[in-house]
């Protein structure tokens, strides 16, 4: 059976995060070229998810969103943000058809449900389906109906946990555009420390050191912090589920061929490996 990666592109290799609505061309061109390279090369299956920086970000935040419908205006919010999520998913898996590459996009918002920020519910089958046909299904960040709150936001993060539990990776890599997990923010700070392993015995003093920074005021889904809770909350759950290990990585996605060695299996010495020891 064929070992499945999750793959999570964060959103400075997919948008501009200055310029609203700005996609990197470049960078996600490079970054399909880099995951089917590896493909073709080892045969695995896998499942890619992205981030929507200020893309997305923006309306959600401007609506409060995260709030549920609450407002007057949080309908018409809610209609924007996952309007503009799904043209930027039209736009991506365009660029992978000019590529060759068969990207077989699925809008959360079709397939799963929440209550009270939770995914509770959620029909995998046709995702499932398209693996088994060759596809690579591509998942994004959404606007979910909430059975509390009305709607909520859901991060990709939060969609590739849900189907983690349906799917169970062999691993999950997230690109980001730093060199894994630091001591401190390594923008901040030139004394920051790359911390290269990450488990049960470090995971608590780890999240406890990091600052929970945004990249941007109107991020409404997080930093570093919720970028490494989820991962090692994911590998934990696959591990405890399954009859095999799950390992995480946080990658550099903007350094070229880091994504491409990493998902072949090469040992990068700028990344944070995470996983959960039984």
């Amino acid at each position: 059976m064929k070992d499945l990666i999750f793959v999570k592109l964060g959103s400075s290799i997919i948008a501009d995060i200055d310029n609203e609505r700005t996609l990197n061309i470049k960078s996600i061109s490079r970054s399909l070229n880099e995951i089917i390279s590896a493909k073709i090369k080892n045969d695995f299956n896998i499942i890619i998810g992205y981030g929507s920086g200020s893309y997305t970000h923006i309306p959600a935040f401007k609506y409060k969103l995260n709030e549920g419908l609450k407002y007057k205006d949080s309908r018409i919010g809610a209609l924007i943000a996952c309007n503009l999520a799904k043209k930027l998913n039209f736009l991506i898996v365009e660029e992978a058809i000019k590529l060759g590459i068969e990207l077989c996009p699925f809008s959360p918002s079709s397939f799963a449900y929440a209550d009270n920020d939770i995914l509770i519910e959620g029909e995998m089958n046709n995702i499932d389906k398209a693996i088994d046909s060759g596809f690579i299904p591509i998942v994004y960040g959404d606007v979910l109906f909430d059975k509390t709150k009305g709607i909520t936001i859901a991060s990709t993060e939060k969609v590739l946990s849900f189907m983690a539990h349906y799917f169970k990776p062999n691993r999950i890599i997230i690109a980001t555009d730093v060199d894994g997990v630091f001591t401190s923010n390594p923008m901040l700070d030139t004394t920051a420390k790359i911390i290269k392993d990450i488990d049960n015995s470090n995971i608590d003093d780890v999240l406890g050191n990091i600052k929970n920074e945004a990249n941007k005021p109107y991020d409404v889904t997080g930093g570093m912090k919720t970028e490494v809770s989820d991962l090692y909350n994911m590998v934990k759950d696959v591990t405890i589920e399954s009859d095999h290990k799950c390992e995480g990585y946080i990658i550099n996605g903007n350094r070229e061929g880091i994504l491409n060695r990493t998902l072949l299996g090469d040992d990068i010495f700028t990344s944070t490996k995470i996983k959960y020891i039984k």
